[in-house]
């Protein structure tokens, strides 16, 4: 059985298929996968297919000159140009540069939302009260109220240290800070590399936070550490993203 949280590759499409109706359908569900905001259209000829990009913060580029320029980088058989609404719109001539910019603008983004939806869901899987953020080439995972319903430290009995908040008091500051140090080094000796954590103590209104801040190498090896997962396509909007809508 194929690891669902390996990193992301273009299925194998057949990339000389020119029907515009079949390349619209396949770069729009790149789209979604990607959680970017755009339109899809079948394009005017020469162009098979049209994209109109609304995500413009997740873009290598911010302006028609740097999508131009980044568009012949990148060796993509495509234009650029500005609608109505200076939206870029890039045209897609062939099939092959179809594949090529799902590849290369939007497949960091799939591994991404791949990975952090399988993350999502194994912490999920264990009952644990968090939210789930994702950045092009990192992951953040917010851990919620451990003070009252201990979600950091079933974490770390998980990883195998039940008491690794012995002596602490995690409805104080500063304890709380401290358990969050310790888990990062428990984080760091499971996945193999330095894991960042922060902590927010709660309040009133709101309860506490521990902040772990993981790169999708590490966000992988600590889904496969605490059980599998199946992986869907996208990211569940309630527990990750960077509050794109489509």
């Amino acid at each position: 059985m194929p690891n669902p949280l390996a990193p992301h590759h273009p299925d194998n499409h057949d990339v000389e298929t020119a029907d515009p109706a079949c390349l619209r359908r396949r770069l729009d569900e790149a789209f979604e996968d990607a959680d970017f905001t755009a339109r899809v259209d079948t394009g005017i000829a020469p162009a098979l297919v049209s994209a109109t990009l609304y995500t413009g913060s997740k873009t290598p580029f911010a302006s028609l000159e740097e999508a131009a320029a980044w568009l012949a980088k990148e060796a993509v058989e495509a234009s650029a140009r500005l609608d109505d609404m200076d939206n870029i719109v890039i045209d897609l001539r062939t099939a092959p540069a179809v594949e090529l910019l799902i590849s290369v603008l939007l497949g960091p983004h799939i591994r991404a939302q791949t990975t952090a939806t399988g993350l999502h869901k194994v912490l999920a899987g264990h009952g644990l009260e968090h939210t789930v953020h994702v950045l092009i080439d990192s992951i953040v995972v917010i851990l919620t109220d451990s003070a009252e319903q201990g979600t950091a430290t079933t974490l770390a009995g998980l990883l195998g240290a039940p008491d690794l908040d012995a002596g602490l008091d995690l409805n104080l500051d500063g304890d709380l800070r401290r358990f969050a140090d310790h888990l990062a080094l428990l984080i760091t000796g499971a996945v193999g590399s330095l894991v960042l954590a922060g902590a927010v103590p709660g309040c009133t209104h709101e309860p506490d936070q521990v902040t772990l801040g993981l790169t999708l190498a590490q966000a992988r090896l600590l889904t496969l550490r605490l059980g599998p997962t199946r992986v869907p396509a996208t990211v569940p909007s309630s527990s990750a993203g960077q509050g794109d809508e489509r």
